[in-house]
């Protein structure tokens, strides 16, 4: 019977930390990764090769954000700090995207180069 709490417990932790994460995919991109902190995006400009991954990570404490992108391709959840969201892109082009949180503040771009 231990066995089988054990079992639930650690399956309830892990839909827990997925649920947080909010993002497409779970583990890191092997592309560009972009920092949320200090209510900017760091860096605010990155480039992919066609078909490539950025990742988001959250690290402004007590602060949640969004990755939204301007043409509406790609949004996150709101993720408080140890969040991640990543996104592959499918097709070339610029893409804008803002935190919808902070719009004023949190701008960025990802270069998609084919």
């Amino acid at each position: 019977m231990r066995r089988r709490s054990a079992i639930c417990l650690a399956l309830a932790c892990m839909a827990a930390t997925a649920a947080c994460s909010g993002g497409e995919e779970k583990t890191k991109s092997s592309g560009p990764e972009v920092v949320a902190k200090d209510l900017s995006f760091r860096p605010a400009k990155v480039s992919v090769k066609l078909g490539g991954e950025v990742s988001w990570v959250f690290e402004d404490k007590g602060t949640s954000h969004n990755v939204t992108a301007d043409d509406g391709s790609f949004r996150s959840d709101n993720l408080p700090t140890g969040g991640t969201f990543a996104h592959r892109f499918p097709k070339p082009g610029t893409f804008s995207y803002t935190c919808t949180i902070h719009p004023d503040k949190m701008k960025g771009t990802v270069n998609v180069r084919a």
